[in-house]
């Protein structure tokens, strides 16, 4: 008789709990400002900021310092409310665990009414390593009652916010124009200490350029600089984007220049009608000057100007190429110009290419990489050989990059950490 009043007390009492609430305040990154001071302050995230002007009419930029740069001192907090205004009289104690990157925390509390709890979180794993972006914590809460010997727990998840990925750090300093995206947890981090949460944001398309259902003529006599959604386009297949956020389209003949500040376009380059295949572009990350890779002429050419361009048929130079098809003969040494000067290559078909911020440009010729130091003109073979073999490889085992060939390899992407 007595089990059966302990299970009946048991299920009232589970089923009057109270549930608990969490949220990582952190999340909070709206600044107070105010209009007399350069310092700005979070209620959430607890975050101080402070600015300063560089005095430059033609530079709008300032200096920015926030306290959570400190990977040591600012730690994320954690809010968990674990009672309301009101608990039942037979709650005896609180039982609290929390899981955070292989982190683990237990305490225990004693019932009472408004039982809040701040948990402040290192922002680093387990192994004492920074983590960025978001995370999730698993929090675990557990209801004890009197004469029941079952506690009842509560299992909830939560974002919580790692550390910023790091910025320029000019003494503890960054700028309010330098952003850092976060690929992995979809965050923005802007130079001004807020934070964009992509995830949460609705997907928005909107047209950039073209008229739909419209194309332009092949010649396009008329085309000059344009507002980007009244100007049509005949086939687009191509497009990169230079370091200052200028997007270089290549739409059959004509390669087009859209400037997002201003909403224009305006062709920078015309190449002849017979350009009905896909040629490649890429940008260089430091001076934004834009590269063709043309198969059909076997070269790789780059632009000479964007602003007051006399003829567009001729504002190109020849980067890389001979022009003449890469015959590769062993037996006389002849190897396309490998490890010579950039004019005096021959290539096979060319694709993708891509520049990394040192100066050195990658590029598909055929089935190898081959690589182009910019700055003396040397060409060197990357990756892969003259001769093919197609065999599996496998992943137990490392080759060196001679022994790799891509058999249909088309782009090329330079990730810089």
């Amino acid at each position: 008789m007595d089990e059966i009043d302990e299970q009946l007390s048991c299920q009232r009492n589970f089923s009057e709990i109270l549930h608990p609430k969490l949220w990582d305040t952190s999340l909070d990154r709206k600044f107070q400002t105010n209009e007399h001071f350069d310092y700005g302050y979070t209620l959430g995230s607890q975050i101080l900021r402070q600015t300063i002007e560089i005095d430059k009419s033609d530079l709008p930029i300032k200096l920015v310092y926030l306290s959570s740069s400190s990977p040591r001192r600012y730690q994320s907090i954690l809010t968990i409310v674990l009672t309301g205004t009101e608990i039942e009289d037979d709650l005896v104690q609180i039982h609290l665990r929390i899981s955070i990157e292989g982190n683990y925390f237990s305490r225990t509390f004693s019932a009472e009414n408004n039982l809040i709890y701040e948990y402040q979180w290192s922002r680093r794993n387990a192994y004492d390593q920074n983590v960025h972006g978001l995370t999730e914590a698993i929090v675990s809460i557990g209801y004890e009652y009197l004469n029941c010997k079952q506690i009842n727990w509560q299992y909830q998840s939560v974002k919580i916010t790692g550390q910023d990925i790091p910025t320029a750090n000019v003494g503890g300093w960054t700028f309010n124009v330098h952003h850092k995206f976060n690929l992995q947890s979809n965050l923005l981090h802007k130079g001004d200490g807020t934070t964009m949460y992509l995830t949460d944001s609705p997907i928005q398309l909107s047209t950039v350029v073209g008229i739909r259902n419209q194309i332009r003529s092949i010649d396009c006599r008329s085309c000059q600089e344009n507002p980007s959604q009244t100007t049509t386009l005949f086939s687009p297949t191509s497009l990169t984007i230079s370091h200052d956020g200028r997007i270089f389209i290549a739409d059959l003949n004509f390669i087009w220049m859209y400037q997002s500040t201003t909403g224009l376009i305006k062709p920078v380059l015309e190449l002849t009608s017979q350009y009905t295949y896909r040629y490649h572009l890429t940008t260089d990350p430091i001076d934004g000057r834009l590269y063709i890779s043309d198969y059909n002429r076997r070269q790789i050419i780059r632009l000479i100007r964007t602003e007051s361009i006399d003829n567009l048929r001729d504002n190109f130079e020849v980067i890389l190429g001979n022009g003449d098809f890469c015959q590769y003969n062993s037996e006389e040494n002849q190897t396309c110009g490998d490890n010579q000067l950039a004019r005096d290559v021959s290539l096979t078909f060319t694709k993708g290419l891509t520049i990394d911020r040192y100066g050195n440009m990658f590029f598909i010729d055929g089935q190898r990489i081959r690589k182009l130091n910019i700055e003396n003109g040397l060409v060197t073979n990357f990756v892969g050989s003259f001769e093919y073999e197609n065999r599996p490889l496998t992943c137990n085992q490392t080759y060196s990059f001679d022994q790799v060939n891509s058999n249909s390899s088309k782009s090329l992407r330079f990730f810089s950490f």
